[in-house]
């Protein structure tokens, strides 16, 4: 599902380039099982250490990328619309706007429309993913409880 960010923020792998990603996937991996610092190396050979925040978000991107998806970048301070919001919440926009925002997900309005910030959707997604989890395990051991145990 396409949102309207900015086209800038959108990083796609090129047809054909499939190979070479997953090479450098493979090639980042043991670069950090070796826990050693990565360095770039410029046209000139001069080497730049690249940070480890760096880095780990260089191989997510490629990560990504390698499996042939699209890749959005979003700057942590950015504000979306219900739209973008939605989509990042895998829900419609009208359930997003009658069941989240205001209770859920702070927002604000600029004019008629309805702003919120990315931080703020990310930390509902991520609540909502740990309620998951929580009620997961819980079933669980319900099941495990049973007589007899869960097969």
């Amino acid at each position: 599902m396409a949102t309207a960010m900015a086209p800038e923020t959108v990083v796609a792998p090129k047809e054909g380039e499939e190979a070479g990603l997953r090479t450098l996937d493979e090639r980042l991996t043991e670069i950090l099982n070796r826990r050693q610092p990565a360095r770039l190396i410029g046209p000139n050979g001069e080497e730049i250490l690249l940070p480890e925040s760096a880095f780990h978000a260089l191989r997510f991107v490629v990560e990504g990328m390698s499996r042939g998806l699209s890749v959005h970048l979003v700057p942590q301070g950015k504000e979306l619309t219900t739209k973008q919001a939605a989509d990042l919440l895998h829900v419609s926009r009208p359930f997003l706007v009658r069941n989240l925002l205001g209770k859920e997900i702070p927002f604000e309005k600029v004019g008629t429309h309805r702003r919120v910030r990315f931080t703020d959707v990310m930390a509902y997604r991520e609540r909502r993913a740990k309620d998951r989890r929580q009620l997961l395990d819980e079933m669980t051991q319900a099941a495990q409880a049973l007589p007899g145990g869960y097969r």
